[in-house]
């Protein structure tokens, strides 16, 4: 009884369809061929993150979802970076220590993203925050994915809750941003 409480015999396959719908999305070819973004290890992560933002503000508004939903989706991540590290041969020793690392980098995007969408101009504060975090300072498109994210933000407020739910939903078409 008391494992059930933490979720370990939960159903957890809606949050793992969510998360691959969002890394489909996150592995655009758009991203990485016209905005920039560099095709590395830590690029597509920062992509990753980027639709896990979108996805997660999304989720929080559905009212009958159940609260772990969420941060199943959240979890479902920090197991694929896991797996993702170990088949690059990243010792066991090591994978904890970064797999913390990049939950430590999910959180303080996820702030820095929402508090650019708080601001007056969320377009300009929103490109700020991507061009740091995402392109790290160097040359990027940090407008156009700032106003994909929007966009994406603003098409699935208007998907249904039980749509989210079950992983269908679109994101924007990101070569409209450029």
């Amino acid at each position: 009884m008391a494992f059930n409480l933490f979720g370990l015999f939960r159903d957890k396959t809606p949050a793992y369809e969510i998360y691959k719908h969002l890394v489909t999305a996150a592995r655009n070819p758009v991203f990485y061929e016209d905005m920039m973004v560099k095709d590395t290890v830590d690029g597509r992560f920062d992509m990753i993150l980027l639709h896990l933002f979108i996805v997660q503000q999304r989720l929080q508004k559905i009212q009958a979802m159940p609260k772990y939903l969420s941060r199943d989706v959240s979890e479902a991540m920090i197991a694929d970076m896991d797996r993702s590290l170990r088949e690059m041969g990243v010792g066991d020793m090591a994978v904890g220590k970064q797999v913390k690392a990049m939950a430590t980098a999910w959180f303080g995007r996820n702030e820095s993203y929402s508090k650019a969408l708080g601001e007056p101009d969320s377009l300009a504060a929103l490109s700020d925050v991507i061009q740091r975090n995402i392109f790290r300072g160097e040359e990027g498109k940090a407008q156009a994915i700032a106003a994909y994210t929007i966009a994406s933000l603003e098409l699935l407020s208007k998907t249904s809750d039980e749509d989210m739910v079950s992983a269908h939903f679109s994101f924007a078409e990101p070569q409209k941003y450029l």
